[in-house]
């Protein structure tokens, strides 16, 4: 046994190491992806009232979440037309609406 430890036992390390990281990776990949659910602007609605409904899934505030949508969205206007739709980055946990659904963006 010794023998056999002393001549494979770099092999085994790297072996130990490598099958660790695969499986770290396996676990956490999902909590770093991008998540998002897509809602469709109502009458009324505006980038405010809808910040002020999902700024908390993400804990910042309700101007910084403006801020977010505008991006995400590539929007370079404030008003919002009915039916238009929103890319909204949460968690998917967050969500059980049935109105609303959810994608995973791809690169």
């Amino acid at each position: 046994m010794n023998l056999i430890w002393k001549k494979y036992s770099f092999i085994i390390i790297l072996f130990i190491i490598t099958l660790g990281m695969g499986l770290y990776f396996i676990f956490n990949t999902n909590s770093n992806s991008d998540e998002y659910v897509i809602i469709t602007v109502k009458d009324g609605e505006s980038l405010w009232s809808i910040s002020e409904k999902y700024a908390h899934s993400l804990g910042v505030s309700t101007g910084e979440f403006v801020k977010i949508l505008e991006k995400e969205n590539q929007l370079t206007h404030k008003l919002l037309k009915s039916g238009e739709q929103l890319m909204i980055p949460t968690p998917l946990n967050k969500f059980d609406d049935s109105e609303r659904h959810f994608v995973m963006q791809t690169e």
